[in-house]
């Protein structure tokens, strides 16, 4: 009797396990183009037996995906499409190969995003490459927006930020 009970539990164990393993999980880093050097931003990877060029048939992820200490980004609107994900200050985006923007990288393609940073500093964006000149937005610590078309520069209250995004600056000038 106590035998069987085992077996039945081993089994019940092993087959919960063979399914789980089985589960598509959160996406992973893949192909970093010519920036295999940098892990700072990462190209989702794309669902299985996806086209090589990834853009269609990319898993969707929420915001709560993102990664302790990065600033993410998705490719769409409400957390959909490929992530990036930037742990450090970034001088360009167009350094970062992601194939489902029209440029295949993420300079101007960032469509919703999440800061979740855990240092306290807040992530500043801007829409030119380096961080001295363009227009900027301020992205504090937890701050995040499904929607890019409804966010603003801080210099440029009529113009958003949807697909606009060439850098990122951390820094303890950010907050609220």
């Amino acid at each position: 009797m106590i035998w069987t009970r085992i077996t039945t539990a081993v089994a019940a164990i092993a087959i919960t396990a063979l399914t789980l393993a089985a589960l598509p999980g959160a996406a992973q880093a893949s192909d970093l183009g010519g920036n295999a050097s940098s892990p700072v931003v990462a190209e989702s990877a794309p669902a299985e037996s996806a086209p090589a060029n990834g853009s269609s048939d990319v898993s969707p992820q929420a915001w709560t995906d993102c990664p302790l200490t990065y600033f993410c980004v998705w490719v769409d609107g409400n957390y959909q499409g490929p992530r990036g994900q930037f742990e450090e200050s970034n001088l360009s985006w167009g350094s970062f190969y992601q194939s489902a923007c029209p440029s295949g990288t993420w300079s101007n393609c960032a469509s919703s995003g999440f800061n979740n940073g855990t240092s306290g500093m807040g992530v500043v964006v801007w829409d030119e490459p380096g961080h001295d000149h363009g227009h900027s937005r301020c992205l504090p610590k937890g701050w995040r927006h499904p929607y890019f078309t409804q966010v603003h520069w801080n210099d440029n209250p009529t113009q958003n930020i949807n697909d606009k995004i060439s850098s990122n600056q951390w820094t303890w000038d950010c907050h609220y």
